[in-house]
């Protein structure tokens, strides 16, 4: 692997770089590792996470579910990440520990549903946590990085639902 593409893989904005080319990297970075853990699970654990299930009209618990996943669940959530995230950067400037901090609490809230989940969102949460504050240190303002990862996982629970609704 030459250099260029191991920068590729670096949660590092530089400060040059086209936002929408770091959020399509972000979203890689985050994403890979989570969708890989989520297979492992379901294919070679055989473990499931229970649905919710609010009526008995299918295609109205697609649209709510889809509405609760991709608007209303990255919404909440982007702000109980940021906002540890953000208190724990200002108060140590170690990206990494502000990073596992933020993370570890939206982290913790996703173990309440089932023991595996925390394990596979870990990834997805860090690079978002990381993200804001690169975001953050290169700038941006605190609502245009909570909106940076407010996108990144709303699009991450985008392609989990429909990876999920073919399988």
């Amino acid at each position: 692997m030459n250099l260029r593409n191991a920068r590729f893989l670096s949660l590092y904005m530089r400060t040059s770089e086209n936002i929408s080319k770091y959020f399509f990297r972000c979203f890689l970075i985050g994403a890979i590792p989570t969708f890989a853990l989520a297979l492992i699970s379901v294919y070679v654990l055989e473990l499931r996470t229970p649905t919710v299930i609010v009526s008995g009209d299918e295609f109205v618990n697609l649209i709510l579910e889809f509405v609760l996943a991709v608007g209303i669940y990255p919404f909440i959530e982007s702000f109980v990440l940021t906002i540890p995230t953000s208190a724990v950067h200002r108060m140590t400037r170690s990206h990494y520990l502000a990073a596992i901090v933020g993370a570890g609490v939206i982290v913790s809230l996703h173990g309440l549903t089932s023991w595996q989940k925390p394990i596979i969102v870990l990834p997805i949460f860090f690079t978002q946590a990381f993200c804001f504050i690169q975001l953050r240190e290169n700038g941006r303002s605190h609502w245009s990085a909570f909106l940076f990862v407010f996108g990144l996982h709303a699009l991450f629970n985008a392609v989990a639902m429909l990876v999920g609704y073919f399988d």
